[in-house]
């Protein structure tokens, strides 16, 4: 049914106008909240309504106002233009009336995921009867926001939607006239500045796990773009999940909580990050959101490795007495390698014997999954002799490039693989060995590398 339109209520809009054009002096939040209220006394068929402001940073409509919702809810709620029915009256310029729930139905289908659940629980699961839905534009003609006003129960007219239209236009220039405006703009300008400029990852989120905003530094460090932030989840980034419920359990409890732990960026990739979380709350104690800043620590976390990688080889060699020992080496310098992320195709120990006559060789070698392989009296003693005897560190950057020695077949034939970085470092008992099929491997200063062939 449509509401009847007669002197009293008539009397009661003029009022609403005159009300709205006097309340210069109230804050935003609360001049907004007091319309809404008025709006249903002269529309008895409102059940809940939202005035919706445009956010320049996160380039969406965000409910600033509401009446008949739960506002928990509500405050996850980020409407891109041209979403819902407040998105397309936000694009367009143009007020909407939805007389039925056929229309409201339509216009609703173009909800987000994530926007649509929240919405669900923001009315209770509560059926929509009728819309009406008005924007709010500044005397340049630049968009603010929309007013939306829902019933449950009735249907609206067009009178209702022309005192819609008035009430929206009379918010604008009060909003314009005491410059709340020009504070809005310039606190989102100062804060979308400064969040821009932090080196360190901002972020935003709902206690549900929806992903509400990144700063630029946020969106480089976890590998995504503006375009995905409306499917991206909380949990989706952790690697351990227990990782995110101790900060969760953390936040209900004290409110705040500092971490170091690995999270996985879109690509796929782990990284490690050093951050912090703070629980945002309403009012009445709710907590709303979460607040976190991060920032990528992988390369200090692989320098740590590496330190304590290289001094776990470096006591194992020290230590070394005999070949029984190899397996231990042959570990620590796997856990090097690894620490380093190189790619690497084998390491090894040469162990030479030289109380015979020529002196043999015994090559321990390490695949990257771990298999052992063990030879003796190759092709390549005589040269492994030969290194360890002079003493030098020798660096092969790229045997395919130039094969000095004339060992790259012999040497694929042994690892089973293509090699192109090859270096021997002598020891007491021999030489440690290491491949890898990257040409240039490794940054090596103090070593003899073999003048290339002409």
């Amino acid at each position: 049914m449509t509401t009847p339109t007669n002197n009293h209520t008539t009397a009661a809009r003029l009022q609403l106008l005159i009300d709205i054009t006097r309340d210069l002096d109230l804050n935003l939040n609360k001049l907004l909240s007091q319309i809404l209220d008025r709006l249903q006394s002269v529309i008895p068929i409102v059940d809940i309504g939202a005035i919706y402001l445009y956010d320049q940073q996160i380039q969406a409509l965000i409910p600033r106002s509401c009446l008949g919702y739960d506002m928990n809810s509500m405050r996850n709620i980020r409407l891109a233009e041209g979403e819902s029915i407040s998105g397309q009256v936000f694009t367009d310029h143009k007020a909407i009336l939805t007389a039925n729930p056929e229309q409201v139905l339509a216009t609703a289908g173009s909800l987000s995921a994530n926007n649509h659940r929240h919405y669900h629980q923001a009315t209770g699961g509560r059926s929509i009867e009728s819309n009406i839905c008005a924007p709010l534009i500044l005397p340049d003609q630049s968009p603010l926001g929309t007013i939306t006003l829902s019933s449950t129960h009735s249907r609206f007219s067009d009178d209702d939607l022309t005192l819609l239209e008035a009430v929206a236009g009379r918010i604008s220039q009060t909003i314009y006239q005491s410059n709340l405006v020009h504070e809005l703009r310039d606190s989102e300008n100062r804060y979308r500045t400064l969040l821009t400029d932090l080196p360190i990852g901002v972020s935003e989120t709902s206690p549900d796990g929806d992903l509400l905003y990144f700063n630029p530094r946020a969106y480089e460090i976890n590998g995504y773009r503006p375009e995905d932030i409306g499917s991206i989840r909380a949990e989706d980034v952790y690697v351990r999940p227990q990782d995110r419920e101790h900060l969760i359990d953390s936040l209900n409890e004290v409110g705040h909580f500092s971490y170091e732990h690995q999270i996985r960026r879109k690509d796929g990739r782990l990284i490690w990050v050093r951050g912090s979380s703070r629980a945002i709350k309403s009012a009445d104690g709710t907590i709303t959101r979460f607040i976190g800043i991060q920032e990528d620590i992988t390369q200090e976390r692989q320098a740590g490795a590496i330190r304590r990688s290289v001094e776990i080889l470096r006591e194992e060699i020290w230590t070394m007495r005999s070949e029984r020992d190899i397996e231990r080496v042959l570990i620590a310098m796997r856990q090097v390698m690894e620490a380093q992320a190189i790619p690497f195709i084998g390491c090894g120990i040469n162990v030479i014997d030289d109380s015979t006559s020529p002196p043999s060789v015994r090559h321990h070698n390490m695949t990257p999954d771990g298999q052992w392989q063990q030879t003796s009296g190759s092709r390549g003693s005589a040269l492994v002799y030969r290194f360890w005897r002079d003493g030098h560190t020798i660096y092969r950057p790229d045997i395919v490039d130039d094969d000095h020695f004339e060992e790259a077949a012999h040497i694929e034939q042994i690892i089973e693989h293509p090699v192109r970085s090859v270096i021997d470092i002598p020891f007491t008992f021999g030489t440690l060995a290491l491949n890898s099929h990257i040409p240039a491997a490794w940054r090596i200063s103090k070593c003899w590398k073999p003048k290339k062939s002409s």
